[in-house]
């Protein structure tokens, strides 16, 4: 499993840090495909706990939020959201009128389903488009990966006390704070080879390496919640060894948001 999972994501990283490198369009394009195919995988999870997304509208809402973030910023959020919403609302009453029960719930379904992945993907866009966006999505991506490489390699070495027993048996306490002092020991030292390129201190970089690393391992456990709600052990299969889109994105999807949030409002006062 490990060989596999080794091998994917030997061809995965070039892809993904290629796109980043290009930016523009290509970037746009992996993003869109990523949300979306991970937007399909979350309504099928949810079907099989025998609610009814609706998936034309998970899927519309999705690209409105990630397509209208690339070609309009934010301006475009307001609307999409409630337009999301309204006609969410609109389907899922005439659904219940027609003898659907459950109506209300599969409404919360479609909502939830279009708004996680295509709110929260949007921000791999928003963070490209910052000044030195291609170096900020980057130095995410490196955290992320050293944040989970540690957890994973630590948790399995020296792992015995269970993080969260019932949402993922094999996550540790071990291998949560192996995570945590790795990303913070790489956002600090990550700033010192990327000087020339982006404006981020030291300082700056471990605090992003600390938080990112008390809050991805939630983005992770958020997407197992809804897996081990209906027993299913990934989101799909597209990638051998590690699952599906919406399992390849469970922690960037939190990642993404909090890094962007820190690099505008809170790193330019420190």
């Amino acid at each position: 499993m490990l060989k596999q999972r080794t091998i994917v994501a030997l061809i995965l990283a070039p892809i993904a840090l290629l796109s980043t490198y290009l930016g523009g369009v290509v970037f746009a394009v992996l993003i869109t495909t990523m949300v979306t195919i991970a937007a399909w995988e979350h309504t099928q999870l949810l079907r099989s706990a025998k609610l009814e997304p609706s998936l034309f509208l998970v899927i519309g809402g999705e690209l409105l939020f990630v397509l209208g973030r690339y070609f309009t910023g934010f301006n475009s959020a307001p609307w999409s959201l409630t337009l999301l919403l309204l006609l969410s609302a609109i389907y899922h009453l005439i659904r219940f009128e027609r003898g659907r029960d459950s109506a209300a719930t599969d409404f919360g379904a479609t909502l939830f389903a279009a708004i996680y992945a295509g709110w929260l993907g949007s921000y791999f866009i928003s963070l490209r488009q910052l000044d030195g966006g291609m170096w900020w999505v980057m130095f995410v991506l490196f955290i992320v990966w050293v944040i989970d490489s540690g957890a994973y390699f630590i948790g399995s070495a020296w792992g015995k006390h269970k993080l969260a027993p019932r949402l993922s048996p094999k996550k540790t306490w071990e291998g949560f704070w192996g995570g945590l002092i790795i990303g913070v020991a790489g956002g600090a030292l990550l700033p010192l080879l990327l000087r020339n390129n982006i404006d981020i201190s030291p300082l700056s970089g471990a605090i992003l390496g600390l938080v990112l690393a008390l809050g991805i391992p939630l983005g992770d456990l958020a997407v197992s919640m809804v897996k081990r709600q209906v027993a299913q052990k990934d989101s799909g299969s597209i990638f051998p060894g590690h699952g599906g889109a919406f399992d390849r994105l469970d922690t960037l999807l939190w990642a993404m948001p909090i890094s962007y949030y820190l690099i505008t409002f809170i790193f330019p006062i420190l």
